[in-house]
């Protein structure tokens, strides 16, 4: 677990925003991790294994979303990780943090520390498949042109695999921003101050419809990359459909090209056989005929030919019936 702890400035007081970060690894074990979060040992099981939540506990936000495994409490940001995992939300926390603290100046976010790291995670998962779709992209349109090759096609097959994973994280991460979304309590206890409000049954300190519009605004990011990922596979499908409609095609000419070679090729050893006759000790009626020969063998050239053009007309009224 690595704890990114806080120094949150008291807004009452008067001081800046000027959040202090720092970092400590170390490992929890899952009950020192509930007791020092004061959490349920079933919330850090579902943590670890449902693939996408984000849920409020008193004094505390469980949130699952993508990649990125964390508790958030009043003062600390608790990422939940395996070794290898998230390494680049782990080194570049503090920096996206920053951006969204930019992102978030003079606004009511600004002072509160829960719900500016609920949104560097979602900010950072957004981003992260946005960079995985546009990459995946460019090297799909890169390699369109290649489609009818065995390397091509299997490039595009495997852009494929990795734009179905990627929609398939959209549509996670969407159905977890909707769910949320529905549950306007849940909405309303993402801010610790409003938990504190809620116990003692008063009005709500921060508003519920500026959490759900930050919310809904990535909502509607991950969903414009869906449709992004559905259109670009649907693009790769039909390319990969056509190429294969043109090999056929160039497949079947090939054919029609071998079959034609084969009734020359036919006519022609018909010519050489006649031909060779005449020059076998074999009894010819013609033999002693002038000219025999060279007629003999131009017949059937033109047997040849006609019969050739025979199969090539009968060829293309097939084709135009087709049409």
């Amino acid at each position: 677990v690595v704890r990114f702890s806080a120094l949150v400035p008291d807004v009452q007081l008067g001081q800046n925003t000027n959040y202090i970060i720092s970092k400590q690894l170390r490992t929890y074990s899952r009950a020192e991790l509930s007791q020092k979060l004061k959490i349920s040992l079933r919330d850090i099981r579902n943590l670890l294994i449902v693939a996408s939540m984000i849920e409020p506990r008193d004094g505390a936000l469980v949130v699952s979303f993508g990649d990125v495994n964390c508790i958030i409490s009043i003062d600390s940001f608790y990422l939940v990780f395996e070794e290898g995992s998230v390494e680049d939300f782990y080194e570049k926390f503090e920096d996206i943090f920053r951006q969204v603290l930019d992102l978030e100046k003079q606004s009511s976010f600004e002072h509160c520390w829960e719900l500016l790291c609920l949104e560097t995670v979602l900010f950072y998962q957004v981003n992260k498949l946005a960079k995985q779709f546009d990459e995946q992209r460019r090297m799909a349109l890169k390699m369109m042109d290649s489609a009818e090759t065995a390397v091509g096609q299997a490039k595009l097959a495997q852009i494929q695999q990795i734009l179905t994973q990627i929609n398939t994280d959209c549509q996670r991460a969407s159905l977890t921003l909707e769910t949320l979304l529905n549950d306007e309590e849940s909405i309303g206890r993402l801010s610790f101050m409003n938990q504190k409000v809620s116990r003692l049954n008063q009005k709500l300190v921060f508003d519920v419809e500026l959490i759900e519009d930050m919310i809904e605004s990535y909502l509607f990011q991950i969903k414009s990359k869906t449709l992004e990922a559905q259109e670009m596979l649907n693009l790769i499908n039909n390319k990969i459909e056509l190429a294969e409609l043109n090999l056929d095609h160039n497949r079947n000419q090939l054919m029609t090209y071998e079959l034609k070679l084969t009734f020359m090729t036919a006519a022609l050893d018909l010519c050489c056989m006649f031909a060779g006759l005449f020059g076998m000790n074999v009894v010819i009626p013609w033999d002693g005929i002038d000219g025999a020969f060279f007629a003999v063998v131009a017949g059937i050239l033109v047997i040849g030919m006609i019969f050739y053009i025979v199969i090539t007309w009968v060829e293309k009224l097939m084709e135009k019936s087709k049409k």
